[in-house]
């Protein structure tokens, strides 16, 4: 897949991008990569409410994963976001559990900073990458 590159210049506008994105999402698992607040967690928002999430969606920075339903033409049930922030290698991301997240069929798995478990994973997946570019411009490509 040739990556599709957008400028946000206005939340409205990455709200905007995150329709076509969800649209165009064909694999499970997401990785999120930026530099801290680039807005990551924010895109996610976006994200999760077109693929039908009611809840409000927060940073899971200390429980490391929050789990949301989706509701309405969803291809999947739940919505899983992880924030592997704090996690330094794979045998950690194991211990809380992420291989039994990974083989969820029924789930989208939004992973924001991946670093230590990406090699890890062996199934396809996307990857947005946030960068800011000002204070409310952003470059945001996907793959």
């Amino acid at each position: 897949m040739k990556p599709l590159v957008f400028e946000s210049d206005s939340v409205q506008t990455s709200a905007s991008i995150a329709k076509q994105i969800a649209s165009n999402l064909k694999h499970s698992v997401v990785l999120f990569v930026g530099e801290m607040g680039a807005g990551k967690t924010s895109f996610i928002q976006f994200l999760a409410k077109e693929l039908g999430c009611k809840t409000s969606v927060t940073s899971p920075t200390y429980s490391l994963v929050n789990t949301y339903a989706l509701e309405g033409n969803s291809k999947k049930k739940f919505l899983h976001h992880f924030d592997l922030f704090r996690i330094q290698n794979l045998e950690e991301a194991l211990d809380f559990g992420f291989e039994e997240y990974l083989d969820q069929k029924n789930a989208y798995l939004f992973i924001e900073w991946p670093q230590s478990i990406v090699h890890w994973i062996d199934k396809p997946y996307h990857q947005i990458e946030i960068l800011a570019l000002g204070e409310t411009q952003r470059s945001i490509r996907f793959v």
